[in-house]
């Protein structure tokens, strides 16, 4: 008899660590379940992050040197904006003409000091969507007869301006973009 109930008590504290040891692998499993969730979620928001960058270029033909500024996304998600303007000399840029805002700008960084001729300029509204891959030419700018030393005088001048540019993830994860930066 004494041989049965100990067999039925090492049968009970068996049980009883199968039990313990269910219920720890349990909780171990949710919490491996809740960290892969976070990784899952964590690469989702960079699946889907956009990423704007900028770019100048010089060149020189027969009519003069065309200078250019292009925006474009090369992240792989929608740039959501919510907010694009222009610093000049420091301060936030506020249009006085019903007239293009870079057009305005330009006139007022070169104000009558260089001869220029807008070849084009694009601007997009203040809650647009660029989508990945999608390229804007802010301005494209002729400078006739250039001489040599044109471009350090133009960079100059224009280094009196920055694009600043507040974007989101379609996760509302808030980015910005700077030509100072």
């Amino acid at each position: 008899m004494t041989c049965e109930i100990e067999s039925t008590k090492i049968t009970d504290w068996l049980a009883i660590i199968v039990a313990i040891g269910a219920v720890i692998a349990a909780i171990w499993q949710a919490k491996e379940s809740r960290r892969q969730a976070a990784i899952a979620r964590e690469h989702n928001k960079m699946s889907v992050m956009p990423i704007l960058v900028h770019h100048e270029d010089w060149h020189t033909t027969p009519e003069g040197l065309v200078v250019s500024l292009t925006l474009k996304n090369v992240g792989v998600g929608v740039a959501l904006i919510t907010d694009r303007y222009f610093i000049f000399e420091g301060k936030r840029f506020n249009p006085q003409r019903n007239s293009s805002i870079v057009e305005e700008l330009i006139s007022l960084i070169f104000q009558r000091t260089l001869n220029y001729q807008l070849i084009s300029s694009e601007f997009f509204g203040s809650s647009a969507r660029i989508p990945p891959g999608a390229t804007f030419t802010i301005v494209q700018l002729l400078f006739p007869n250039p001489h040599p030393n044109l471009r350090e005088v133009i960079e100059a001048m224009t280094n009196k301006a920055n694009l600043v540019i507040k974007y989101e993830s379609v996760y509302k994860e808030p980015f910005t973009f700077s030509m100072d930066e």
